[in-house]
């Protein structure tokens, strides 16, 4: 009698154990659908915020593309007329001057990027072609910045600065927006500008700034591709 009681409380004790097993089991995968859920929840907002600032910026980098390219065939505009010897007024010629010294910064719009990555949220993107255009896009921005500062720093204390120093005033040779205060220059004949611009320092300073500027335009080019494949990538993955 006493074996067959233990017998049944034993297996009593068993199908009690089994039973909490199994709860904690139900109670683990009902946690961890809930886990995934709310993961995946953040993960299609974060792809949702990635693609509207990816796709802003991918606007602003068109309209940053189209300006720059405004400006280099103004500068090859403005190289046919001095090397061509075309009579045309100072005036028109000093405007087209101006672009060569006139500067239009690009700044991305990628704060929920860098939100992403400050809370590390970026790891539920787990995708190399996603990783490799994101590492292209900034690898080009970081260099776009810099080749414009280079160019800022130049107004300053390089070629430009040199140039302004020797002419006492780039409105000489420039014609732009009436400034606060008009600073006093000296008006040149078409024959002496012509004469200024066919110097060496000049020639190299203008073809600095040529070049600056087309360099500029390349990366907001790679820029433009890398978003293009980011905003891909990101609506395959947000319809996954």
């Amino acid at each position: 009698m006493e074996t067959g009681k233990t017998a049944k409380y034993f297996k009593y004790a068993i199908g009690e154990i089994i039973l909490v097993v199994i709860g904690i089991l139900i109670a683990l995968q009902i946690n961890n659908w809930n886990e995934n859920r709310k993961l995946n929840e953040q993960r299609k907002e974060l792809i949702s915020n990635l693609i509207t600032d990816f796709t802003t910026t991918n606007e602003n980098i068109e309209i940053a593309i189209k300006k720059r390219e405004s400006e280099l065939n103004r500068m090859e505009n403005f190289y046919g007329f001095i090397e061509n010897e075309q009579t045309i007024s100072i005036d028109s010629l000093r405007k087209l001057a101006k672009i060569f010294f006139a500067e239009y910064n690009f700044k991305p719009n990628i704060s929920s990027y860098n939100e992403a990555v400050s809370n590390g949220n970026l790891k539920l993107l787990k995708n190399r072609v996603l990783t490799e255009n994101i590492d292209t896009f900034f690898e080009a921005m970081d260099t776009y910045g810099q080749i414009y500062n280079i160019g800022g720093e130049g107004y300053y204390r390089g070629p430009i600065w040199e140039l302004r120093k020797k002419l006492g005033s780039l409105k000489s040779i420039t014609l732009g927006s009436n400034s606060f205060r008009e600073l006093p220059y000296k008006k040149l004949s078409y024959d002496e500008f012509v004469t200024i611009m066919n110097e060496p320092q000049t020639t190299a300073t203008f073809e600095n700034s040529y070049n600056i500027k087309r360099n500029l335009t390349k990366h907001l080019y790679t820029m433009k591709s890398s978003c293009d494949s980011i905003i891909s990538t990101l609506n395959k993955l947000d319809n996954d």
